[in-house]
Order: C-alpha cells, then structure tokens, then sequence
C-alpha cells in the first residue's frame, strides 16, 4: 500500500467537549475534526457524556456553533479559516433530537451554507437515514458502520460522510478469524475499499499513543481517534514532514 499524504489523514478529536476549553484548544493543536455527544433535554441540546445532571451541562450552541459562528465572521473568505468537521453525537431518542438539531443549526446560516464552506456537519450515534429529510444531505451526513458498508447491507450514498467501528469489533471480524500472515492482506483490502469511494474511514477505542496511530496509518485508516492533542500534532507533524 502507497504511504498516505497529509492531506488524505486527519486527526479527530474523541470527546473534544471534555477538553477546556472546548473546540480552542483542538484548533491550537490543528485538529481539524471534532466530537460532540448531545442530549435532547428539556428543549435544549445539551453537550455529554453521559445522562445526568443534563440540566448543569453547557449546549451545542454556547459550546461549538457560537464560536464557530464567530470564527467564520471574522475569517469570511480567509485561507487561513481552518477546515472543520464537526461530528455530532445522537444519544437521546433520535427524531426528536435530529429535528431539534435541524430547527437550531437553521439559526446558524454561516456554518451550513454548501457554497464553498469550510465546516462538515454529520452525525453518529443513534441517527439513521429515516430520522432525515431530503435537504439534510446539504448540511450534514452520517457516519456509517464499516461492517453494513464493507458487507453490501448498507449501500454508500449521499448521507455517507464517514464510516467508523470500535476497534474491539474490528479485531473480531477482521483480524481474530485469520491468521497472523492473512491479516494484512484482510485489512488492506478493507481499507483500499473504502479508498476507492473516498470515504474517510475511523477506528475508535485502538489506542491513544503515537505507536497505536502508526498502525492505523499503516493499515490505511484515515481518520485517527485522538485523546491528547499535543502528542497527536506533534506526531502528525513528523509522521509526514
């Protein structure tokens, strides 16, 4: 397999809202994907982990869409803008909080306008294609399995912007079945799949340290999963100097 440009991989940070502060401390570090899990909660769209003291936790919108709203306003037509991709996390019950998400993102023209923009909104999570509406595929797509995709049962379309599995699970369909001296050929073949159709492709939960990252990126992942920022960019920056 050709060794990958800079520009065919990318960082994204897991769980950015854990960090502080939120979203600024990832562009310090030039991550350029983030993520961001929501609840719907009392009408608003609150950023967490988990499903308590939903009440205390801050928003979507004070969180990322108002500083990026701010960013862009500044930077309207800049090169120097940085090109996000924003993923958003679906944890409560889906329909309701896609059509939250929809009616709140309308109030933020700057960040899903198609012409030209430089921010990719899509969604995991508990978000399916029926929760959408045709127009969403402007705006925003959704982060499919690897399994549904590479296995024919889900066919790469419009809402396709990312497709990601757990590691855990990786290793069980793709590496445990076969052989040491089989596996690479396995994996190669995954990922020159996806290649093929230009989907960026993520594994989370594989490790949080530059020797993990080494191997997604020797096995052909594009999208690498990264906790700690500092060590991530700096590791980046070698890997393809």
């Amino acid at each position: 397999m050709p060794e990958l440009a800079v520009s065919q991989v990318w960082l994204h940070g897991h769980n950015d809202y854990q960090k502080r502060p939120a979203l600024h401390r990832a562009l310090r570090w030039s991550i350029p994907s983030v993520e961001a899990d929501i609840y719907l909660h009392e009408g608003r769209l609150v950023v967490s982990h988990l499903p308590i003291f939903l009440k205390r936790k801050p928003t979507l919108e004070s969180l990322y869409l108002q500083p990026l709203t701010q960013l862009f306003g500044a930077h309207p037509a800049s090169s120097r803008m940085p090109w996000l991709r924003l993923m958003i996390d679906i944890k409560s019950e889906p329909q309701a909080t896609v059509d939250s998400l929809r009616s709140l993102l309308r109030r933020f023209p700057a960040l899903t306008a198609h012409q030209g923009q430089s921010i990719t909104i899509f969604l995991s999570g508990k978000a399916r294609r029926t929760h959408l509406l045709p127009g969403d595929s402007l705006f925003w797509g959704l982060d499919d399995p690897i399994p549904a995709l590479f296995n024919g049962r889900l066919i790469p379309d419009r809402w396709t912007r990312q497709a990601s599995m757990s590691y855990r699970e990786f290793k069980r369909l793709f590496l445990k079945p076969y052989s040491p001296s089989q596996r690479d050929s396995i994996v190669r073949t995954l990922t020159t799949w996806f290649a093929a159709r230009k989907i960026p492709l993520r594994l989370y939960g594989a490790g949080n340290r530059p020797r993990h990252w080494n191997r997604l990126v020797r096995w052909g992942f594009t999208v690498i999963n990264v906790d700690r920022y500092k060590r991530a960019s700096r590791w980046c920056q070698n890997m393809f100097l």
